[in-house]
């Protein structure tokens, strides 16, 4: 039986672009690829006369081998499958998903996708929503398509999956994907850690911040309002050193975006940046505002609600414009003020903010300096001079305890892990905004840094060059800065501060909810495991349903999200014994003190949520409203 019309059938109704694309696929040569029946029946193939599966039993073969990967494909929420060919390895992978999951196939061409039409119906697979196809692998259009995968590789990771014969028979294409998915992944692991080890950080910041948050100028009120006006984005690299004086030639033709480490060299020669980017939640942002009265200086920082809470405020008297994580506890804020506060992406590094936020503001050409992503073998330290944090290097050529890469010039440069990971985020970052923006105008991206590695999608070239090239043009940035700045309203003081004590009564209640599960646990703690009461562990589970449902109606329960992520990863589960399980004593006891230790934390979380938005109350906003009433 021929099988190509109710293919193309189910491709119509499911996946139309998916048939143009094979319909366009070339057509494979006589003897190419040859479906033959294997000596079970099944049917299996050949590509130029290799066998892609087993000549005896596909199916088993198959079988075998996703039986040995069983626990990846039941876990990882990105599956990669390399080679579509008769689509056995989809087919017993398909059945074995959970909810959050997706099979991403990647084929060269799908040619051999195509010449299997006829011999099987693969109507389950095409309609299947857990399957999706990528058909297009030029690095920028294969990078911003793995972007849509982000959070689940994030938070669930991948796997890759592969017919070993047909990637054997196109090594070179795929390897060079194999390569970029690791390198993305690598990417995001490199960001789930420092989120999960800052998330107490973040927290404190953002309760102690909501005064400077409520009252900061959102960050949309300058979304393109430098449409196709040049932006400079100054990292702090060694590399700086060899352009920060002619930076100043470009004040008022381009928009001088600062770090919080480029600042004071930035101040100390005679630069005035537009902008200033802080992000971090930690003390070590400190060292970049000491002293800042030693220089006279108008110009506004852009920080997150989650910014280190000190700084704001004890160093910084100039504007705050604010953008957010997006996060209830952020909505919940700007809900409250009447207004909403957008969100970009902040990246592994200020760098990577500040580099967003010049796209945010429509900024072409977008031109980086002193973004070294690496040690210049000719630099004494490893930061440009007057940073805060600058430190002495002495690296000789190959030493081991650095990565080698080549540099813009092809001179060896020594970098490290993380660097490469901060190197590959740009490239996704200019990648997805060419995508974006292709066919409405052209982006270009141009790394002046003079030296460090060598970022995929920027043009290379002088920072002299760049602003005789590009910065000619006089523009009014700072009226527009200043204009909209002095547009910002105070909030409304006494309505917020009545809505967080609506959310502290909230965390008052979370809190003997999640009492009155620990009392139930601690109650199965005196029974001998040998002997489990069924009728306590249903009790338990009742008191569990009960007190989950009650906790997922306050508004309050959802400022938690990032705290329940990081429970989930740790696979704290409430769930206990299925009936299937009563006899496993062991698995019981695990359980219980699972679920022990996952409403013990949220309890614990909620009560610092409580105490601290008491505090903000008493000690910064009504201070504030008494201000109000004496002006």
């Amino acid at each position: 039986m021929d099988y190509t019309e109710i293919n193309k059938r189910a491709f119509r109704k499911f996946r139309p672009v998916m048939l143009s694309i094979l319909e366009s696929a070339p057509n494979v040569e006589e003897d190419e690829f040859v479906v033959e029946k294997a000596r079970s029946g099944e049917l299996t193939c050949k590509i130029n006369s290799q066998y892609i599966y087993s000549a005896y039993d596909p199916r088993r073969q198959i079988l075998r081998y996703v039986n040995g990967k069983n626990r990846e494909v039941r876990e990882k929420g990105v599956i990669f499958v390399f080679g579509f060919a008769l689509g056995y390895l989809l087919e017993e992978i398909i059945p074995r998903l959970g909810e959050k999951q997706v099979i991403v196939v990647i084929d060269k061409d799908y040619r051999y996708f195509k010449a299997s039409l006829p011999f099987k119906d693969y109507t389950d697979i095409i309609r299947s929503k857990k399957v999706e196809f990528i058909t297009k692998f030029d690095d920028d259009t294969f990078i911003a398509s793995l972007g849509r995968y982000g959070q689940l590789i994030e938070f669930k990771g991948m796997t890759i999956l592969r017919l070993e014969a047909l990637y054997n028979a196109e090594r070179e294409f795929y390897k060079h994907v194999e390569d970029k998915i690791v390198e993305y992944a690598r990417t995001l692991s490199v960001a789930i850690v420092t989120n999960m080890s800052l998330v107490k950080n973040f927290t404190v910041n953002a309760l102690s911040n909501i005064p400077h948050y409520v009252r900061g100028t959102p960050i949309n009120e300058f979304k393109d309002k430098f449409h196709d006006i040049p932006a400079i984005v100054v990292s702090g690299g060694p590399s700086l050193n060899k352009n920060i004086d002619q930076i100043k030639e470009a004040k008022g033709k381009a928009v001088i975006i600062a770090l919080g480490t480029t600042l004071k060299p930035l101040l100390s020669h005679g630069v005035q940046p537009d902008f200033t980017i802080a992000i971090d939640p930690t003390p070590t942002e400190t060292k970049y505002f000491l002293d800042l009265k030693d220089f006279d200086f108008d110009s506004p920082l852009i920080v997150t609600n989650e910014f280190y809470r000190k700084i704001l405020d004890e160093h910084w008297h100039n504007p705050i414009i604010v953008t957010r994580i997006p996060d209830h506890f952020t909505a919940f804020l700007d809900e409250t003020v009447g207004r909403k506060v957008e969100a970009i992406p902040v990246g592994m590094t200020v760098a990577h903010t500040a580099f967003n936020f010049a796209d945010y503001i429509g900024a072409n050409p977008i031109v980086l300096v002193g973004q070294d992503l690496g040690f210049p073998m000719d630099a004494e330290f490893d930061h440009v001079d007057g940073a805060a944090t600058a430190k002495r290097v002495e690296i000789k050529e190959g030493d081991p305890r650095y990565i080698w890469i080549k540099d813009v010039y092809g001179n060896p440069l020594p970098t490290v892990r993380n660097m490469i990971s901060y190197k590959v985020l740009f490239e996704v970052y200019i990648s997805q905004i060419k995508m974006r923006d292709k066919g409405k105008r052209k982006r270009m991206f141009i790394d002046a840094t003079e030296g460090g590695a060598r970022i995929e999608g920027t043009e290379i070239m002088t920072f002299r060059e760049a602003l005789e090239r590009y910065m000619r043009k006089e523009h009014p940035i700072r009226e527009t800065v200043f204009s909209i700045l002095e547009s910002t309203d105070e909030p409304d003081f006494s309505k917020l501060i009545d809505a967080l004590n609506d959310r502290i009564n909230e965390f008052i209640l979370i809190t003997e909810y999640c009492g009155s599960v620990l009392k139930e646990l601690q109650k199965l703690e005196f029974i001998p495991t040998e002997r489990i009461d069924m009728k306590a562990i249903r009790s338990l589970n009742a008191k569990i349903s009960e007190v989950d449902k009650k906790m997922a109606s306050l508004k309050a329960f959802s400022f938690l999200e990032r705290y329940m992520t990081i429970f989930d990863e740790l696979r704290i589960k409430r769930d206990l014994l299925s009936k299937k399980q009563r006899d496993r004593v062991k698995e019981l006891e695990i359980q219980l003190n699972k679920s022990h230790q996952y409403y013990s934390s949220i309890k614990t979380v909620a009560k610092f949520y409580e105490a601290g938005l008491r505090y903000v109350i008493n000690k910064k906003l009504l201070p504030l409203i008494k201000e109000e009433k004496l002006s």
